[in-house]
């Protein structure tokens, strides 16, 4: 405020005072390396590039000139003064020949070009040539990032594309987004041009879309608008993006399905990944919900292709393989239901089904017989669907090994078993928990496992007719591995048959164990916003429950025993930590009669009691 900055919150107060900070630190970096390249001084301005073969310009070879400029030394000057106003095009056209070539504009060009933005105007970004040269420089797969890097840094880009230009150091104060919002952008470019030269196998699926793709300038457009609606000042940015997208289409005279391909992955570029981290993606209704909207197989490839280079542009610790695998689940999902039906997808999944019970009957034991007939017959199709041999498996023998120890000592407060199965490839552990349902059952799980400082990625909560609950956890540790530590999985156990022999449930002494490894206090940062959102909207079946918070020890835990309370039971969860956040997704029915929460009174008081439990520690007093 003492800056006289008016705006309504602080957060908001903050990222202006940020933006302006930005605006004169780059300002001041950028006339900073000019002066020194001009001196002569080699230091790297922009990134460092790596050449496919050898380029006739580059340094030692003789000048070149063409189009007004001369490329000398790995740098493109101008001719003369008045380049530009002779053919204002030059201003576009000069980038086209930069990449082309392998140049970069030399200082004298660049201010020359400062001197003449003006000509950068309506006319100029409503001409039939600059439409063309900008199509041609965002064609060339691989060689897209540098160039409008240099466009950026040349104050071009941003006035030609002025729905990209009022993101320039835009500060977003959300959890996600590290960059500003045009570093962002940008950000999301590189990712996909360093595609074109991996040959790392782990990213090879994304580099044969990006190879396949038959319109990459729908492509790279659709990443430079992806986020332009951030700068809006709309409660959903999606939406504004959607607007501004329509708009440029207009402009730059993008028709039918070129068009159409723009407009979907600005509209879905969030999609697929609330999909998979959010919806219960082995349930067959949301992949054939998920199939409608992506329409054919070229948008679902692009729209695969976009969300990982979108999550790669916003941090490194946005991607990981535990996401990686759910989007891949979802995608290849939807590929089947798209290229076949969603009827030939279903019988695909009857047949796979019989031979799985085929290869778990030859697997286990005969003794299990009876056993994999009921388990076969009691859980529902979802449960099935993305399961193998190996993990149904693990879950009979813990159901055989529950019923044995029932059966043995049916006079114990608390029996359980509990079946651990790694999988190390894929960051995380299965956890299974098979036990009679009861009051308080999960939340005494996730106590146990908070504990012993091991994160819940996802929960499916299942209860047979009989009585018989199979939890299925996938967990992982701090360090986003596998639970591998046979003394650590051997803890979990022994605290969760304390916490249910005890009678009065007192999670309190086992949370404060781990106290002392807590990551430090940041009762000085500004929070990222907090929020409970109840949903009746998206799930026919279920009440959907969203939170985002800061995680803090038994916070999972806390929120399980509220929805308990207040009459509701969690049949699916996604539950996601990262860098101190928790971003979970509950799927909940009245515990009474198995249905939505729709009295609105309920609702409001749910939400309010959700809201006091995220709020930050320090709001609370």
């Amino acid at each position: 405020e003492e800056f006289h900055y008016r705006h309504k919150t602080k957060l908001r107060r903050i990222e202006a005072l940020m933006r302006d900070y930005y605006l004169h630190a780059r300002d001041i970096h950028q006339h900073t390396a000019s002066v020194f390249e001009i001196a002569e001084i080699e230091t790297p301005v922009l990134r460092p590039f790596r050449l496919p073969f050898r380029i006739p310009f580059l340094r030692g070879s003789a000048a070149k000139k063409f189009d007004g400029f001369i490329a000398e030394n790995g740098l493109l000057s101008a001719t003369s003064e008045g380049v530009f106003s002779q053919e204002p095009e030059r201003l576009l056209r000069l980038f086209l020949h930069c990449q082309k070539h392998h140049l970069r504009p030399s200082p004298a060009l660049r201010k020359l070009i400062k001197a003449n933005w003006h000509r950068i105007d309506r006319r100029f970004n409503y001409n039939q040539e600059n439409r063309q040269t900008f199509r041609t420089i965002l064609e060339q797969k691989g060689q897209v990032a540098r160039i409008l890097r240099l466009m950026h840094r040349c104050g071009v880009l941003g006035r030609y594309l002025p729905e990209f230009g009022a993101l320039e150091c835009l500060v977003q104060h959300e959890f996600f987004h590290r960059y500003t919002a045009d570093e962002h952008t940008l950000q999301c470019v590189d990712q996909l041009d360093a595609l074109m030269e991996s040959d790392d196998p782990a990213v090879a699926r994304y580099r044969h879309i990006l190879i396949n793709i038959e319109d990459p300038y729908a492509l790279y457009l659709a990443v430079l608008l992806h986020d332009s609606g951030r700068a809006e000042n709309v409660r959903e940015h999606i939406d504004g993006s959607q607007i501004l997208a329509n708009k440029v289409c207009r402009r730059l005279q993008i028709s039918h399905g070129r068009r159409q391909l723009i407009m979907f992955l600005v509209d879905h570029h969030l999609t697929l990944w609330r999909f998979a981290t959010k919806r219960n993606i082995d349930d067959p209704d949301v992949v054939a919900e998920f199939s409608d909207l992506m329409k054919n197989r070229r948008f679902l490839d692009a729209l695969l292709l976009f969300t990982y280079a979108d999550s790669k542009g916003t941090s490194e610790e946005a991607w990981g393989s535990w996401k990686e695998s759910l989007l891949v689940q979802l995608y290849r999902s939807a590929r089947a239901v798209l290229e076949r039906g969603y009827e030939t997808y279903d019988a695909e999944f009857r047949e796979k089904l019989e031979n799985l019970r085929e290869k778990v009957s030859k697997d286990l034991h005969e003794r299990y017989a009876d056993i994999i007939n009921e388990h076969f017959g009691r859980m529902p199709k979802r449960y099935f669907r993305y399961r193998d041999a190996r993990s149904v498996g693990t879950h009979i023998r813990a159901i055989w090994q529950y019923l044995d120890r029932r059966k043995r000592r049916p006079n114990t407060p608390f029996e359980a078993a509990v079946q651990w199965l790694e999988y190390s490839e894929q960051g995380y552990t299965e956890l299974t928990v098979v036990t009679e349902d009861r009051n308080l059952l999960l939340e005494k799980i996730c106590c146990a496992l908070a504990a012993h400082e091991i994160n819940i990625l996802s929960a499916d909560i299942y209860t047979r007719p009989d009585g018989v609950a199979l939890d299925v956890f996938r967990v992982s540790t701090g360090d986003m591995e596998a639970v591998a530590n046979t003394y650590r999985q051997v803890s979990v156990v022994v605290t969760l048959y304390e916490l249910n022999h005890e009678e009065d449930y007192e999670p309190g002494a086992y949370l404060k164990v781990k106290e002392n490894f807590l990551r430090d206090s940041n009762d000085d940062a500004i929070p990222f916003p907090v929020r409970a959102y109840i949903d009746n909207e998206s799930d026919p079946r279920f009440t959907v429950i969203e939170i985002q918070a800061i995680d803090r020890i038994a916070l999972l835990h806390n929120l399980l025993h509220t929805i308990n309370r207040h009459g509701l039971d969690t049949i699916h969860a996604r539950i996601a930590t990262e860098k101190g956040a928790a971003l979970d997704t509950f799927y909940v029915q009245t515990t009474n009669n198995q249905s939505k929460l729709s009295e609105p009174d309920r609702i409001m008081e749910l939400q309010k009691a959700l809201q006091e439990v995220i709020l930050p520690i320090q709001e609370e007093n």
